[in-house]
């Protein structure tokens, strides 16, 4: 354990702030041992409070204490709100508590002219930094790789902006009157909350962004909230089980972005079949898969028009990781009255047939 000193005026009066703001005391030395130090700690982290004598602070860096320092503490899920609450209290400065651009859910709290950056422990927070396995069997942090969009030369990035330009089509061209929208799998919602803020038709479209990820889901909610999309409603759960959106459905635009790639050929055929019973007449289905050896889109394509959809687009983009992004809209779809499916329609890693 790193366990760093900190120099202060006082070491037991800057104890007493920190234990006001919810650390606890762990020691401190006698007040004329000549060794004056004070222990705190919270969720298992520890500073040491010295003192501030020329020998441990020289005078010409007084004004520079705690510069370009901050430290870490991870805190469990179930006690942030009430660090937060003492923090806010008792602190120099504090932040809002809020999903950092990293994915953390934390703020930061100066103390004594010290600065910290308290964040819930994400192995406590369920799907915080959650991993799901990608098609190859490895798992992979699903928070940490949406920061792929942040080169705009990726082929993360080229792909969203393909996205984003039919999901603004299909907005456009929907059948006059309320658009439902439903986007399984939806990562942070980077499509759908780039596009529907400036779009002429954005008081149509209610929708429904599901997330299975704790960190993304909230990310995406405060997104939609920030940008005044009333309409939109970012749900936590597994998009695979049509029950965790069936209130919703039938779906006038349905986004199938960053699944393709990730599940087996069964899952794949699997929730293309099952797509037009989620799909009203008429509407647009939004897909993405890559086009490496062996390459699936010609039959995946095949597989939507046997389930009644005409092709709208098929755009193949040259990035490195040979990107397509598929369009396509129902003509009519089949018989609902059976209900929707109860199976899961795919798995994160499945193993390919």
């Amino acid at each position: 354990m790193l366990t760093p000193i900190l120099a202060t005026d006082d070491p037991y009066q800057a104890a007493s702030r920190f234990v006001a703001a919810g650390w606890s005391l762990i020691f401190q030395t006698p007040p004329g041992s000549g060794d004056r130090l004070a222990c705190v700690g919270l969720a298992g982290a520890q500073v040491i409070l010295g003192t501030a004598l020329p020998q441990f602070l020289a005078p010409d860096a007084r004004p520079h204490k705690g510069a370009g320092v901050e430290f870490h503490v991870s805190v469990p899920a179930s006690e942030i709100d009430a660090v937060f609450e003492a923090h806010r209290a008792h602190a120099d400065s504090v932040t809002d508590l809020a999903v950092q651009p990293w994915g953390e859910q934390a703020f930061h709290a100066v103390i004594g002219g010290y600065r910290f950056l308290i964040a819930v422990q994400t192995r406590e927070r369920g799907l915080a930094h959650s991993t799901r396995p990608g098609q190859d069997g490895r798992m992979r942090d699903w928070v940490a790789w949406h920061s792929g969009y942040d080169d705009p030369r990726s082929s993360l990035s080229v792909r969203l902006e393909r996205v984003r330009w039919h999901l603004s089509q299909a907005i456009a061209t929907a059948a006059p009157g309320p658009i439902q929208l439903v986007s399984l799998c939806a990562g942070q919602g980077r499509d759908v909350l780039d596009v529907l803020p400036g779009h002429p038709r954005r008081e149509d479209v209610r929708a429904l962004l599901v997330e299975a990820d704790a960190t993304n889901a909230q990310v995406a909610s405060e997104r939609a909230a920030a940008a005044g999309l009333t309409r939109v409603y970012v749900r936590q759960a597994d998009a695979s089980l049509v029950a965790s959106f069936a209130d919703v459905l039938p779906a006038d635009v349905l986004l199938l972005c960053g699944i393709f790639g990730n599940v087996s050929d069964s899952d794949i055929k699997r929730t293309v079949d099952a797509a037009a019973t989620l799909c009203a007449d008429g509407a647009t289905v939004i897909w993405t898969r890559h086009r490496r050896p062996p390459d699936l889109t010609p039959r995946l394509r095949a597989w939507f028009a046997g389930n009644g959809f005409d092709e709208v687009a098929f755009d193949v983009l040259e990035t490195d990781r040979l990107t397509a992004v598929g369009v396509h809209r129902l003509r009519s779809g089949p018989d609902r009255t059976g209900g929707y499916p109860a199976y899961p329609l795919f798995t994160f890693g499945s193993d390919p047939i």
